[in-house]
């Protein structure tokens, strides 16, 4: 599946993620969860959403480990820069220096279910309640 960028109102970018399936025991081919659109309603703890709307100055945080040494480890607060499609550009919030984020591969098996969802997306979220001292 290709992932989508797209723009919307107000300098909104909109990120959708590439959801496939890793592995089944042999699901027929017209079964719910070979739909992209079921695939793209599944979730998981620390696994982005489908649907990732960016803007530049907001303030996310990062879902995984990319780099210890470069201060890029879950749950660090990050503002964006910029946004290209495919990959966003991110300033930490404690040290100033930028980076660049490239879309991330997660894995994760859904409740009661037998195979693996390969969940492609920035591995950013929104940060509602930061607070920088």
């Amino acid at each position: 599946m290709i992932v989508h960028s797209m723009k919307t109102e107000n300098g909104i970018d909109c990120y959708l993620s590439s959801d496939i399936l890793k592995e089944a025991d042999h699901p027929p081919f017209d079964a719910p969860e070979q739909t992209p659109d079921y695939l793209a309603m599944l979730t998981a703890p620390g696994v982005p959403p489908h649907r990732l709307d960016l803007k530049i100055d907001r303030i996310c945080a990062i879902q995984c480990n990319l780099s210890v040494e470069k201060g890029l480890m879950r749950n660090a607060r990050v503002r964006i820069t910029a946004l290209h499609r495919r990959f966003v550009e991110v300033q930490l919030l404690h040290n100033l220096k930028n980076h660049c984020i490239p879309r991330t591969t997660f894995s994760f098996h859904p409740y009661r279910s037998s195979w693996t969802v390969n969940h492609k997306q920035f591995p950013l979220t929104l940060a509602y309640a930061t607070h920088c001292s």
